[in-house]
């Protein structure tokens, strides 16, 4: 039997071209030129292309193996500071290498190069490139990725402290790229390079990488979880001056954790209590939730369950919490366009409610004044809010919330609506004045010298408002409603 040279040659192609990568790669490993990434890492890629071309349906495997083998081959022949130029660098030197080889058509061969010069980029080289870029962000994620973010950082300090997650925790690519932009670059920690390549995964472009890449993702965030939970054990033990709020606190916190598992990120509180405005007659408890991302829907159900059973546990204060879940990247800036998040209500209600412009105040006080109970310190999560932020929000919430109820006054038939109500425009109205917010009384002694004897009256009642009194002063809540609207709209805010 005669062998045919040229099938051969074809048969042999893959072993031929594994051969070529790994002589280029240890020749370059052992030179200065520091290739960054050696052949360990194509091989990864290349079982991860592999499933992800079979899990497509795609049948040209030799190709995808090609790509994948050949995808860094330009590493080895550019030295770091042009490591942005090894794509086509190293499309070219595979072009080269193949047609000297003859081992596939020419048509085929443009296919693969194409793949891998658009491999460094968002987008192009075909099916095959989505493949390639997929399997290369595969191997940045689980175990491998937390081993080689460690590796290719190991001379920058491991976090920070407090912030053991860093500012770039839950950060997306887009994000990321912001970043970027500015000159900031991936961050100062080699966790922010593990942050970093957790937002690969919402890069994927296939079904099928989605699907492996997964559990992946979810190892590092654990892991990341886990790494701030023994460098910052929960060690707020009371939280504020009042025992019975400590208690329900901790069982919030445990339960909220509990339910949320790797999703959680930190909770804070704020308000009242931390502002030193807290009246354990009228006040509430608000608390925010900061998750690592989007709750999926199944997990609301079980929230619910957990709240309500806080709710009828027979702890005081357990039917005044009022509280958000919002994702870390969601939380940096107030978006309207990205403002749907769960809430629990004072009243016990759970529901995924729309923010609207309170949510820039939020932020603020949170910020300014929120006190962790869990997880990093709240400046570190929340870029700062302006002045002029401050008003704007101030604006839309009078004409958001307060407005309307010019025309359906019901809920200010309630003595406690009434107060509530009156002492918010005072604050309203300092915001718009001064661009900062303040507590209520704070506010309430402010407006009473500065609104005149009738409304000073006004707010002096509002403000001795306790459970149990009545207040008649629907029609002069509703005037000073309507003279903050005014008066609100009389403040010019740049856009």
């Amino acid at each position: 039997m005669t062998l045919n040279p040229e099938k051969a040659v074809i048969e042999d192609r893959i072993p031929q071209i594994e051969n070529y990568v790994k002589q280029s790669m240890n020749a370059a490993t052992a030179s200065d030129l520091k290739i960054a990434h050696d052949f360990k890492h194509v091989d990864r890629v290349r079982y991860w292309a592999l499933r992800i071309a079979h899990g497509e349906g795609l049948n040209e495997l030799d190709l995808v193996e090609a790509i994948a083998l050949l995808h860094d081959i330009g590493l080895a022949h550019v030295r770091v500071e042009q490591r942005h130029q090894h794509a086509r660098v190293g499309a070219d030197i595979a072009a080269r290498f193949l047609r000297a080889r003859h081992l596939f058509s020419d048509e085929q061969i443009d296919i693969i190069t194409d793949a891998i010069r658009h491999h460094s980029s968002p987008s192009g080289g075909g099916v095959l490139g989505e493949v390639l870029r997929d399997a290369d962000k595969l191997d940045a994620l689980g175990a491998v990725g937390i081993m080689r973010a460690l590796t290719s950082k190991y001379a920058k300090p491991e976090y920070a402290t407090p912030s053991v997650k860093g500012d770039t925790w839950a950060m997306t690519m887009s994000q990321f790229e912001e970043r970027f932009a500015e000159g900031k670059g991936v961050g100062d920690y080699i966790i922010d390079q593990v942050n970093f390549q957790i937002s690969f995964y919402g890069e994927l472009h296939t079904e099928t990488a989605k699907r492996m890449g997964q559990p992946l993702v979810e190892f590092m965030k654990a892991y990341v979880n886990q790494l701030d939970s023994e460098i910052n054990p929960v060690h707020v033990t009371h939280p504020t001056p009042y025992p019975d709020v400590n208690a329900v606190l901790h069982v919030l916190l445990s339960g909220v954790q509990t339910t949320l598992g790797n999703h959680f990120v930190g909770m804070y509180v704020y308000g009242s209590l931390t502002s030193g405005d807290f009246n354990p007659q009228r006040s509430d408890i608000d608390f925010l939730v900061v998750t690592a991302d989007e709750l999926p829907d199944e997990m609301l159900p079980a929230l619910e369950v957990m709240h309500a059973r806080i709710t009828a546990s027979g702890l005081k204060w357990a039917t005044r919490l009022e509280g958000d879940y919002i994702p870390q990247s969601a939380l940096r800036r107030y978006d309207p366009t990205h403002a749907w998040y769960p809430h629990l209500g004072v009243d016990g209600h759970f529901d995924v409610e729309h923010h609207g412009s309170d949510g820039v105040i939020q932020r603020y006080m949170i910020r300014e004044q929120g006190v962790a109970l869990a997880g990093p310190a709240p400046k570190t999560l929340i870029a700062p809010v302006q002045p002029d932020d401050l008003r704007r929000a101030a604006l839309g919430i009078l004409l958001e919330w307060w407005a309307p109820m010019l025309h359906d006054p019901a809920r200010l038939h309630s003595s406690e609506y009434q107060a509530y109500a009156v002492l918010t425009m005072c604050r309203a109205l300092y915001t718009l004045q001064y661009g900062a917010v303040v507590s209520k009384s704070v506010a309430a002694q402010w407006a009473q010298q500065a609104l005149g004897e009738r409304r000073a009256a006004l707010v002096e009642r509002a403000s001795a408002w306790r459970h149990g009194t009545q207040l008649d002063d629907l029609n002069e809540t509703l005037d000073f409603i309507q003279y903050t609207l005014e008066r609100g709209q009389q403040f010019e805010i740049p856009a």
